[in-house]
């Protein structure tokens, strides 16, 4: 079997992603969500970073009801700074179509980083290919990194030295 370059793979799982009805996002996502909130990692997890959702990713957003401090990324100066959020935090849509929140209340230790991906294989994450959150975690690495996929987007490609391991993930 052939293994796709990373921009073919992007294109077919990113089109794939798109066509998924909004009832079955939201029944996929609440499957995730009901997995993490029994992760024994999650629980005893007090900062959590989860991710706003874009182009039909999985939506954890119902996490935000769970009590713990939660955190979303917003890229600054070509990186990633992580912001604590909670129910009166104001968005705007900024690169990429991402909602970012509008002001910065910085978090650098997170216990439980959730990350959204194209694809993942072998705990290696496929990206929009920007490097953001490669990047990110070489700098700071937070306890647990757990990737959310659809069943489709367990995808076999070539993984290189400098992209960043996930500790594990989640699939559904």
């Amino acid at each position: 079997m052939e293994i796709l370059s990373k921009s073919e793979i992007r294109k077919i799982i990113l089109g794939k992603r798109l066509r998924l009805s909004p009832e079955d996002i939201a029944l996929k996502s609440a499957k995730i969500v009901e997995m993490i909130r029994n992760d024994k990692n999650y629980k005893a997890s007090k900062v959590v970073g989860i991710y706003m959702p874009t182009q039909n990713e999985i939506n954890l957003l119902d996490l935000l009801k769970d009590d713990k401090v939660f955190c979303v990324p917003k890229i600054i100066n070509k990186g990633l700074v992580f912001s604590k959020v909670d129910e009166d935090t104001k968005f705007k849509e900024a690169k990429f179509n991402i909602l970012e929140p509008v002001k910065i209340d910085e978090v650098i230790e997170i216990d439980f980083l959730l990350v959204p991906a194209v694809a993942i294989f072998n705990c290696h994450r496929l990206g929009f290919g920007g490097g953001y959150y490669d990047k990110y975690l070489s700098k700071y690495r937070p306890k647990y990194v757990v990737g959310v996929i659809y069943d489709f987007q367990h995808v076999e490609f070539f993984y290189e030295d400098h992209d960043q391991k996930l500790d594990y993930y989640f699939k559904g």
